[in-house]
């Protein structure tokens, strides 16, 4: 005798099923490693009349676990380094205006070659790389509130050098990195002569749910809606009838 199960453990079968796939697609979850990585970057020099550029970018060295989370919520951001700011030694204002950056973040445990399938001979050198392009506007003074401001261009696979006839790859999507578009590196205060600032400089990891993940979620709102109007017909129907056969008393 073939055993049958009642439709309220069929939905319960069936929720169970849907949130164990919904867990096991959650992009969080299918993020479980870490890689090394290291970072460089540079800031155009422009005349501030003292020498050395007032700004450089400091790289980094550092190893990134995919899916940890971090105290604030949300993953743990991809750390890029940090813009050095440097006071001016004068009490003539230094004006940055649309001045161009570059940071590079690299992987080099994706750098590689591919194999190639005959009749190609050729080898096709592959690098975990990501390139960032951007632009700093405000200025600074030892005598006037300071303002300095990082805004964002592209973010985009590639390295600083753009070797020719390399393929570009990284570990986490392009799309779950968000960098903000206007960063502020500096609070509104004057900067001290020849002190030094170190402004922080990251980008979110924030993955975004995938199509499967969408479609089991649907599925499952679709499923709890349908079980949720039965109820209601049936409450009905139960309504009706007592309507038609209850007489007053």
């Amino acid at each position: 005798m073939q055993r049958q199960t009642t439709p309220r453990i069929r939905h319960a079968l069936s929720s169970r099923i849907l949130a164990v796939l919904a867990l096991t697609l959650t992009p969080q979850a299918a993020m479980a490693a870490s890689f090394d990585y290291f970072t460089d970057g540079w800031v155009e020099a422009i005349d501030s009349t003292q020498g050395p550029p007032l700004i450089s970018f400091m790289g980094l060295n550092s190893t990134y676990s995919m899916g940890q989370q971090s105290i604030y919520g949300g993953l743990l951001p991809l750390q890029l380094g940090a813009f050095r700011i440097e006071g001016p030694m004068s009490t003539k204002d230094v004006i940055y205006d649309h001045v161009p950056f570059e940071i590079e973040v690299r992987v080099p445990s994706l750098d590689g070659v591919t194999v190639p399938t005959p009749p190609n001979t050729q080898f096709t050198p592959v690098e975990g790389s990501i390139r960032i392009d951007g632009y700093l506007n405000g200025d600074l003074s030892s005598v006037h509130p300071s303002s300095l401001v990082a805004t964002l261009q592209s973010l985009q696979l590639g390295s600083i050098s753009d070797g020719s006839n390399v393929i570009y790859t990284f570990p986490i999507p392009l799309s779950d990195l968000k960098i903000p578009p206007d960063k502020v590196l500096l609070p509104p205060w004057p900067l001290e002569s020849s002190s030094l600032t170190e402004a922080s400089y990251s980008a979110d990891v924030v993955p975004e749910p995938s199509m499967a993940f969408v479609f089991l979620t649907s599925i499952g709102a679709l499923a709890l809606w349908r079980r949720q109007s039965s109820h209601q017909k049936i409450h009905l129907a139960v309504d009706d009838h007592r309507n038609t056969f209850c007489t007053p008393a």
